[in-house]
Order: C-alpha cells, then structure tokens, then sequence
C-alpha cells in the first residue's frame, strides 16, 4: 500500500512539474526571439574560422580566472599558441599530424585534445595553458556588446553567493515551513528551476565560437585536466603492465588462487577497503548472505576477498581465510569514496587488473560487489556457450541482445585466450574515456568486444538477479539469487536497505517447505527507501534528480534547434565518435593457455596407454579454448553413407549458427571400417582401439552383448578424457543438433544430462535421464563419479550404463558429492518427449526407438521439417503453426505411450 501512495505522489509531482517545465520553455523562447543572432556575432564567426582571436576576445583578466585554473578546466585552444624550437617540439609536431589519421573527422585544435596527455606523458612535452577569458566568461563566453545585459543576472548571482560565503557561521536566515510536505514541494520546485537554469545558460553560451568543438571534445569523452604524474601512475595504453611485471604487480597470487579455486578452477571475487569492512558494515552483511542462503554456505570456502588497503586487509584476516592485499597507491580509497571520485576510479580499474591476472593464471571467476546479498547458487543461471555473463540495471529480456544495460557489479568470465584479450581492451579503453568507470566503458565497447574479439556476452535477467535500480518488489520467488545495492549513493544507506534484505530473506527461510508452496502465508520485499532517496529516484522525500533533470530537458532541447552555425558541426562529430569509436591496438602477445585444471589426474594404466594412443595429442587439436570437446560414437554400420553420421554431421551445417562447432567434433570410431568412413567425412577422428572380443562393427540389436559392450566402451573412453584435463559434451550419433547446446547448459552442474520427460514441479533426480546426451566438465570428482560408475555396471549385470546409471545417481551425490543437473526437453527434445516449439529446441534425439533403418527414416523427417521452418519468413513462424512430423516408425518400435 505504501509502495502505490508513493507510486502515485510521484506520478503527481511529475504532472506539477511538466506544466511548470511548459511555462519556462516559453519564456526560453521569448527570450531567444529578443536575442536573435546579429550581424557582429557573424562577423566574429569569420575571424574564428582562420583561427585567430578576434578583438571580442581580447578582454581584461578577470578575478575569478584562478579559480578556473585550480578546477583544471582547460580546453586548449590552437587559434593562439607558442611553441620553442627544439627536437621535442618538432616530434610532438610530427606525433601531432599522425594523430589524424585515427580520428579524421576532426581538425587540428580537437585532434589537438585527443592527444595532448599522451605528448605530455611520452615527450616529456611541458604545455601551459593561458586563460582566455575569466572564470565568469569561461562559462558565458563574451558575447556582443548589445547582449552583455544576457549576463548581468549571472553576475549578480556570484555577487550573492560570494557574499553568503562570507558570512560568519551561525548567520543564517530562518526558514518556517507550515509543513514537511510544503519543503518538499519546494525542494522540487528548486531541483525543477536549477535543471531548467544550466541548459539555459549553455543557449546563451552557444553564442561563442569554439562551442562545436567543445561539445565535441566533451562528446568523446576527454577529461580537461591532465598531467606527466597522473599519466604515470595509468596503466600501459594495451592495457597489460609492463613485460616481467606482472608477477612483482601480484605477489603470492598465484599460489593463493588454488586453495580458493573450486574444482573445475573458478574463484568468486569481491573486494573491500577499511570503510566496507568495518564491523556491522557491507562486509559482514555479504558474508551473513551466504550462510543464511539456500544451499550456498560452503561458496565462501571459494571466494576471494580482495582488500584495497592495509586496514581493510587486517579486518578481512579477522573474519575470513582467504585476503589478498592489493594496495591502490595513487589514490586514497580507504574511505567511503563518492561516485566517481578519483578514489573510487582507481579502486574499481585496480579490480579490473588484478580480475585479468587471475584469466591469465587460467582461473575462471564470478566478481560480485561487496553491497551484493546472495541468496541461492547463481551458477545455476550462467550456461557455458557465454565468455561473460553479466547483471543488468535493465534487462530488455533477451539475454544477447546489447539493448541490456551491463552492471559489473556482478560478472562471469571464463578463462580462455578470448577473454584475457577482452580485459586487455576493456582496461585499455580507459584513455579514450577517462572521466568513467569500469561499467560505463564497458557499455561504450561491448559492440566492439562482440564484433571485433568475439566475445560472447549474455546478461541475467533481473527477475532472478534483482537490484535497486529495477526492483521488482511483490512477493519472494522461489527462483531469485542476488539483490545488488546499486542505483544507491552512500555507504549509510545501503547498508540500512540491505539490513532489511537480510530480515526480509530470514523471515521467508523461517517458512517450512508446506507453507512455501501453499502460498497462504505472502511475504514481500520492503522497498529501498533510503537507497532510492540517495540517489533521487523515490521515497517518501519524492524524486528531485527527475525533477533536476526534467527541468534540464525541455531547454536542452532547444539546443538542437536554435542554435549557432558552429553546433551542427560539435553534433556531427560527437556522432562520429559514438558510432565508430577510437580504436586502440591491441598487444600481439597471446594470453597464457589454460592449464590442467583436474589437479592430481589418475595416471594411465599401460592399458590405457595403448588403448588410447595417440588421444593426448588429438584433444587439442579439437578443444574449444575452454578444453571442452563434443564427442560422439559411430560402428561401421552408423557411419555408412546416407547413415546417422551422414545426418548427424548435416545438423551442423543446417542449424542456426552451429557451423563452427563441427572444428570441435571428436567422432570415436569403434572399428576400422567406421573409422574410415569418418574419415571421409569428418577431420577429427579416433579410432578406439577394441579391448574386449566384441564385433562392434554392424547394427547392434538393443541390449545384445555386443550393444551392451559397445556402450560400456564408450564409457571407458569417457574417463581418460576427463583425466587428461577435458569437458566433454557426449551426444549419441542418432541426434540432430539445431542450435547450440551450450547456451542451456549450466557452469553449476559437474554433470548435465538430458531427459526422456521432464516436469520442472519434480525434484530434478526425480526426472528420468537419458545418458543419450550428457555434459561433464573435467574435476577430480567427475573422474571419481566415472569410475564409480563403471565399477557399478558389477552390481547391474545385463544392464546398459543409462540403467546402471539412474539406479546409482543418488549414491553419486551421497558418496561423491556430485552435483547432476537434468536438462529440459524443451530445448532437449526426443522421440520419447518433444515440443512443438522450433524457436528454443536446440537438439532432437532418436530414443524410445529401437533399429537403425527406423531411426534414420524418423530422423530425415524431422531434418525436412527443419528445413521447411528455416525457409519460412519471420511473419509466417510468428503464427506458430508449426508442429513436428510425429515419428510414428520409432513409437511403433517401443509401444510408445504417452507419459
């Protein structure tokens, strides 16, 4: 009820001030109809062109010019500049004219710009700047003689406040306000009157004519201050420390991340200083989040707090095992810096150095920010088809599309040659926008890191991924994982809001599973209130940065239509500029590969040596950069011509962008015949040398010795590319692929497998799995599961691995720990259960089928029915009358009923 008196107050003040905002628009463009453009301002148009100062411009130096000068706010001006002659001037010259070529809509004064930090930083080049005008006039250049009355009022206004500065304290005047609501409407109203005050201020200062290239310098991006010292302490410009030093940069780094690292090599990250880290303040409160969470307690046995300074260090020590001390020396970030500070920019870019040292040791991580509360396994929502998986402050609800907008306060990365390069670029991206921040540069270059370095990103929805900024509120889902604290200024404030996530989770986990379900008890999440009002976008105090901004709008609209000749040409490059981008190279030296992240793999029987030679040197050749390899099986009789390969390896080339994948296909022959048939086909092939007296050769009938063997040697195999440090994503030959599996895959799971009919209300082992497809990401416990497994097929004589399997699945989680996730049929469909759904399905698998020349008829049906869909346009798959050719041959088999 609060939340929709709130909703409503808001919806009223918005109303109030649109008419307001009305009102001074006219009296904006009565103003601007009085001023007109005369015929002195033209002719002092004409001098600028060739760039010298026109007599306008000579005025006396005003008081108030060393006050600019202390800001730093200097915009160089080539129209009027000397320069000495020695052979460092002449090389800032020649740098000078080749900077051209990287930014060629521009001329030589903002070019100029663009470059004078690098000259003043790699030429030792001393520049001084000499004020044009004082500090008044810098704001409202010197207009023509008749319309200096423009800035009589903004002088009296200095006047005033220089004069209210002056006064002793404790003289100040007394306010009575009949009532709190009557402060806060005029609170708006001066938000609304100072928003619509600096727009229109900048009309008038379009008069000036260096205004395009103003807007244009501030358009891409460039800080107006700049020194040696502070380009000194930057990083190097591809985005990497200098050659031998990465290792002095982060000491003891490496030999930390293991102890952290779970088994398939991932680390959590989050970082504090001394202010964070106090007792009762984000630190305990991120900590609290995870051993009052579901099922996540023994995360923080994996994360890594990273402190930014000494005492942040010692606090850290105090409370959890595992700190690393990365001490920011450039800036103090002990305290609570505000946004944007330069404390805070060197904090969040120092994160993002030591964030690219731990891909290039080969460890994937998952950075949350310290104000983050977690309350399930957010693994479970990060697939393995993305590089980067990232929280959004909006999601569109396409999980790719770049419409998102990215929050790096919660981010994956895997660890892959791709994704060292990435933070090379993203960290090098800095100097081409220098007053930002990691997550305001990363929305700048995401285009870049897709279309240039082939990054994957996806990005989370905030149903599950919830923060400040869209808060959902409403009742607790069974499904959310996080509440990031963002949108919210001040470290007071979020700590109070997040105090009351906590009690609000603990209220809903005090529950018992009944009351969960029947839904008679609705618990709901209190809103941010404090958070919303640091940062203007609700509470009960109503909204003054939409009221700031509200009344900046309608005047900064009139920018783009009245006014001066020389805007049109700012805007133009200011376009330029946000469509293209400066690209900076990137460095050649390739990113260390990934290690073997199994730990203490068994070691090969002689057995295995020569059962499988020649496999260590084959994986990677196939491996995608991840060590994942897609492995199927085929005999002679699978492998025929207008066989199961022969449609098998066709999927690829007709689903929707699954092509490359084929470069990471391990097709296993199980005799000579078949391997030669792959052969011809296929590039990557393994003859899978017969251990057992078997003739593996022809069609097997179902649950034959030699079917029975043929399956249990697949298994075999299964197991040494785990221990040689591989993924693997096993599909049966009798499946056809139609977009990327990995995309519903999760990183959570050690094993991942699909369904013969899936239910999302049952308990996930409660699904029957079909071992037909299954994911394993290499670790010392998926080998052990294997084994296990194997040794098991003892206790089940007579029975197939998928039997032997789901009769032990419980056992694997009871005695190995293992964590098995079922996959949806959905996106993982069967003969046995499938959905007429061609926008998600992502593969089609021949079971509840039993015969060769059966599976090969049903299969060439729904091959044409995908190329019939595929043919059609947008408009005609929007109708959804699509439905798949039932695979009546296969069920006919199986006495298929269904479930």
């Amino acid at each position: 009820m609060d939340f929709q008196k709130d909703t409503l107050r808001r919806v009223l003040f918005f109303l109030f001030e649109m008419s307001l905002a009305a009102a001074l628009t006219v009296l904006v463009v009565f103003a601007l109809a009085n001023i007109g453009r005369s015929s002195d301002m033209l002719t002092k148009g004409n001098y600028t062109k060739i760039g010298v100062q026109s007599p306008e411009d000579i005025v006396p130096k005003d008081p108030d010019q060393e006050r600019v000068l202390e800001l730093g706010y200097n915009f160089l001006f080539t129209g009027f500049y000397h320069v000495k002659a020695t052979s460092r001037t002449v090389e800032k010259l020649r740098r000078w004219r080749a900077a051209r070529a990287r930014f060629p809509p521009d001329h030589e004064n903002t070019v100029f710009n663009h470059v004078k930090r690098g000259l003043a930083a790699v030429l030792g080049a001393r520049m001084h700047p000499v004020p044009r005008h004082g500090a008044l006039r810098w704001i409202l250049p010197v207009l023509p003689q008749r319309h200096r009355r423009g800035v009589h009022g903004a002088r009296e206004l200095l006047r005033r406040a220089r004069e209210q500065a002056a006064r002793p304290k404790g003289v100040t005047e007394r306010i009575d306000m009949a009532s709190q609501g009557k402060q806060n409407g005029l609170n708006h109203l001066g938000s609304f009157l100072l928003g619509a005050l600096l727009p229109t201020l900048l009309l008038l200062f379009l008069a000036s004519d260096r205004v395009g290239e103003r807007l244009s310098s501030f358009g891409n991006g460039y800080l107006l201050k700049s020194s040696a010292q502070e380009q000194a302490n930057l990083t190097a410009i591809d985005g990497s420390a200098p050659a031998g030093q990465e290792e002095d940069k982060f000491p003891g780094l490496a030999e930390l991340l293991p102890q952290v690292a779970t088994e398939d090599g991932t680390v959590i990250i989050t970082s504090v200083n001394e202010a964070w880290a106090r007792p009762d303040s984000l630190l305990d409160l991120f900590r609290e989040s995870f051993r009052n969470g579901e099922g996540i307690a023994h995360l923080l046995n994996h994360t890594l707090i990273v402190a930014v300074d000494a005492a942040g260090f010692d606090r850290c020590r105090a409370v959890h095992p595992y700190c690393y001390l990365l001490e920011v020396r450039t800036a103090n970030v002990s305290g609570a810096n505000g946004f944007l500070t330069k404390g805070y920019l060197e904090l969040v870019w120092t994160k993002l150095s030591l964030q690219q040292r731990v891909l290039e040791l080969g460890y994937n991580y998952l950075f949350t920010d310290v104000d983050v509360m977690w309350l399930r396994d957010p693994f479970r929502h990060v697939n393995l088809y993305a590089d980067v998986t990232m929280s959004t402050d909006h999601f569109v609800g396409d999980p790719e599309s770049l419409k998102n907008w990215p929050n790096t306060g919660f981010f994956y990365v895997k660890s892959t040659n791709r994704t060292v390069e990435m933070l090379r670029y993203w960290r090098a991206a800095r100097s081409r926008f220098p007053p930002h921040h990691d997550q305001k540069i990363f929305d700048n270059i995401k285009g870049e890191l897709v279309g240039k370095l082939g990054v994957r990103i996806e990005f989370l929805d905030t149903a599950l991924f919830r923060s400040f900024c869209e808060f959902h509120g409403g009742e607790m889902g069974p499904r959310m994982c996080t509440i990031h604290a963002n949108c919210c200024f001040g470290l007071e404030n979020k700590v109070h809001d997040l105090k009351n996530v906590v009690a609000d989770w603990k209220n809903y986990t005090s529950l018992s599973p009944a009351e969960k379900r029947s839904g008679k008890v609705k618990l709901k999440w209190r809103f941010p209130a404090k958070s919303n009002m640091g940062l203007g976008f609700g509470g009960k105090e109503g909204s003054h940065v939409v009221s700031f901004l509200l009344g900046a709008a309608l005047p900064t609209a009139l920018l783009f239509f009245l006014a001066s000749d020389r805007l049109g040409e700012g805007l133009s490059s200011i376009s330029v500029s946000w469509r293209n981008g400066t690209v900076l190279p990137l460095a050649g030296a390739p990113a260390q590969k990934p290690t073997n992240l199994t730990g203490e793999g068994a070691a090969p029987t002689p057995d295995q040596e020569v059962g499988f030679a020649g496999l260590a040197e084959l994986l990677p050749k196939v491996a995608m950069e991840d060590r994942t390899v897609i492995i199927t099986s085929v005999n002679e009789a699978w492998a025929r011509n207008n066989s199961l390969l022969d449609l098998y390896l066709e999927s690829f080339k007709n689903g929707e962008d699954i092509a490359p994948l084929l470069n990471h296909v391990l097709v296993v022959a199980l005799d000579p015949a078949g391997f030669e048939h792959c052969k011809a086909k296929h590039p990557h092939c393994y003859l899978l040398v017969n251990v057992t007296s078997a003739n593996l050769g022809s069609a097997k009938r179902y649950m034959s010795r030699d079917y029975l063997e043929l399956v249990w040697t697949k298994l075999t195999f299964q197991q040494r590319v785990l221990e040689l440090g591989y993924n693997f994503l096993f599909t049966d030959a009798d499946m056809i692929l139609f977009r990327n599996p990995l995309r519903h895959i999760p990183v959570y799971a050690d094993m991942s497998c699909s369904s013969d009919d899936f239910k999302p209300t049952r308990k996930p082992l409660d699904n029957p799995l079909n071992t037909g497809l299954y994911y394993m990401k290499s670790t010392n416990r998926t080998i052990a599961m294997v084994r296990y497994w194997r040794a098991a097929r003892a206790r089940f004589p007579g029975r197939h691995d998928q039997q032997v399997f789901v009769a032990i699945k419980r056992e694997l989680i009871r005695e190995l720990n293992v964590t098995i996730e079922p996959l949806e049929t959905v996106y993982f469909g069967g003969f046995c259960e499938y959905h007429d759904d061609p926008e998600r399905i992502c593969t089609m698998h021949a079971d509840c089928c039993i015969g060769l020349e059966t599976k090969v008829h049903d299969l060439k049906d729904i091959a044409a029915d995908w190329k019939n869909y595929t043919s059609m346009a947008p408009q005609e798959r929007r109708k959804g009358n699509f439905t798949w050719t039932v695979p009546v041959s296969c069920r006919r088999t199986t006495r298929w009923r269904k479930p």
